[in-house]
């Protein structure tokens, strides 16, 4: 597992694991397998249509959302559904947290110029540094903290802010999704082995 990954495990509730025990093994692992995956897709479906999808967090690039999957994993006896992605910068928008210049003296943080409607960054700050002209300037300089371009007209505009650090807010779209539908989860879980045991 990646260590960018960031998961959740979906689990039944006590009573509802009592009833899949009297199911036959062979019955309870088709059973488990089909809810466990009805349920990762209940989820995922929820946080890529509502969670990141201007509920929570907007869509810029999309590739958060378009990040996020699920699988199941069977660990020894144990059919385990995770739901998750492996995108560097899942974790820190879930948790929060503050992310420091770590290859350069500071962070660049483009400004609107810099940024698609969207707020996708058009190029980095390097790539003005080499080529102004990729931001329509005919060059670049620095004056307190921030990145400037001279556009041909003469015009002075920001493209960069730089800082030493940036302090992201918790944005949680996953552990809220799942709070949000632990209930429908449990149903969808319950209703198959209901179905089983009644069949059985």
């Amino acid at each position: 597992m990646p260590e960018s990954e960031f998961v959740l495990t979906l689990e039944g509730e006590k009573e509802l694991l009592q009833k899949v025990d009297r199911l036959a093994p062979r019955i309870r692992e088709g059973v488990g397998r089909k809810a466990l995956l009805q349920s990762a897709l209940l989820l995922e479906r929820h946080i890529k249509t509502e969670k990141l999808s201007g509920q929570v967090l907007h869509v810029r690039s999309g590739r958060l959302r378009s990040s996020i999957s699920h699988r199941l994993e069977q660990i020894g006896q144990d059919l385990t559904a995770r739901v998750g992605t492996n995108l560097v910068y899942a974790r820190i928008h879930e948790f929060g947290g503050t992310i420091t210049a770590k290859r350069a003296a500071n962070l660049a943080i483009p400004t609107g110029i810099a940024r698609t409607p969207a707020g996708v960054p058009r190029y980095t700050a390097r790539q003005l540094i080499a080529n102004p002209g990729v931001g329509g300037f005919t060059r670049t300089f620095f004056r307190h903290h921030k990145l400037y371009g001279v556009t041909r007209g003469g015009r002075v505009r920001a493209a960069f802010i730089l800082k030493k650090s940036v302090t992201i807010p918790q944005r949680s779209y996953m552990r809220t999704a799942l709070r949000e539908k632990q209930q429908e989860i449990v149903q969808t879980i319950a209703m198959e082995v209901n179905r089983a045991l009644q069949e059985s």
